[in-house]
């Protein structure tokens, strides 16, 4: 069973919250973080976009954790400008507040059922 912190997501901010300019994408820095599933549901790719410049970084993670994602995000960003990171409300961020401390940016989160923000 998995532990409280991947079942569970908190101290979320809210996307309401985030600076205008990351809307207005005339900087870098600013990312989206999405997962990817595999077959059943057991493997994934971390998808990381910055929106600016569209660069892509992906990582292949063997299963879908908080941790396992943490350390595809932080891995692939680590040597790269981070101010925001955008996800939606998967169970897979749930070590977010890790992933900002480590990249030194801010964290938001997509109204639920809105990913599209």
């Amino acid at each position: 069973m998995a532990n409280l912190t991947e079942e569970t997501l908190v101290n979320q901010i809210s996307i309401e919250q985030r600076p205008a300019a990351v809307e207005q994408k005339n900087r870098l820095g600013d990312w989206e973080l999405d997962t990817i599933s595999g077959k059943a549901h057991r493997q994934a790719i971390v998808s990381m976009t910055e929106r600016k410049s569209k660069l892509l970084k992906i990582k292949k993670v063997s299963r879908k954790t908080g941790n396992l994602v943490k350390q595809a995000i932080c891995q692939k960003l680590a040597d790269l400008t981070v101010r925001t990171l955008t996800s939606d409300n998967g169970r897979e961020f749930s070590e977010h507040a890790q992933i900002a401390c480590f990249l030194k940016a801010s964290f938001y989160f997509c109204h639920p059922y809105s990913s599209w923000e």
